[in-house]
């Protein structure tokens, strides 16, 4: 299933002009986690090449995907920052936590001097699932213009790595990115293994007290 949505957004090579390939797939990639970023971004860089385009021909397609990829955060980050609200005042009763405590936690974030490079860092890091940082500072509070700005230069940075890569075609850089797409896939897995032994651990202690 997931591989053949991936197979999807890339035959959308044959049928648009790279320009609008680059925004709608970036978009797509971003909205719809499991499909690897580095597939598009590659699959960019390396159309750029067969269509012999200069490197400089790049910088336009990079802000275009880039573009893409932050609305597609965008969206992301209005649907944890609503969701992740409401199923707080739900459910956080039976986890021991309120609204209150993660907004108070999100202002210590909004508040810290090293906000800015910790998000664009992670944004801009291959190996981190984008989409995942998005939901955090969805549900964190993360302030909009902070996490706007942030997602545009981490995924300049990030982008622009894959991107060159698929242009040059450079074997050994490669091999990385394919390591960075594994990678993604597991911290994608792991991110969503911990949440569920997260919320199994604090089901556990709340019968625990109740009993």
């Amino acid at each position: 299933m997931l591989d053949q949505l991936g197979q999807t957004v890339l035959s959308l090579t044959h049928t648009l002009p790279l320009e609008w390939y680059a925004l709608i797939a970036s978009f797509l990639e971003e909205v719809i986690a499991p499909i690897p970023s580095s597939a598009v971004l590659l699959s960019i860089g390396s159309i750029a090449a067969v269509q012999e385009l200069t490197i400089i021909a790049l910088i336009p397609l990079l802000l275009i995907s880039t573009l893409g990829k932050t609305l597609g955060a965008i969206i992301i980050y209005y649907c944890a920052s609503t969701f992740g609200t409401v199923l707080v005042t739900k459910y956080g009763k039976f986890f021991g936590t309120s609204p209150a405590s993660i907004e108070t936690f999100g202002a210590r974030l909004n508040s810290s001097r090293y906000k800015y490079l910790t998000l664009v860092s992670l944004r801009a890091l291959p190996i981190f699932p984008s989409a995942v940082l998005s939901i955090g500072c969805g549900i964190l509070k993360i302030r909009f213009q902070t996490f706007v700005f942030t997602t545009v230069v981490g995924t300049l940075v990030r982008d622009a790595i894959f991107i060159y890569v698929g242009f040059t075609g450079t074997s050994w850089l490669s091999a990385l990115t394919d390591q960075s797409t594994h990678l993604e896939s597991i911290g994608l897995s792991l991110t969503a293994i911990g949440l569920i032994a997260g919320v199994g651990f604090l089901l556990y202690k709340k019968l625990q007290s109740q009993s």
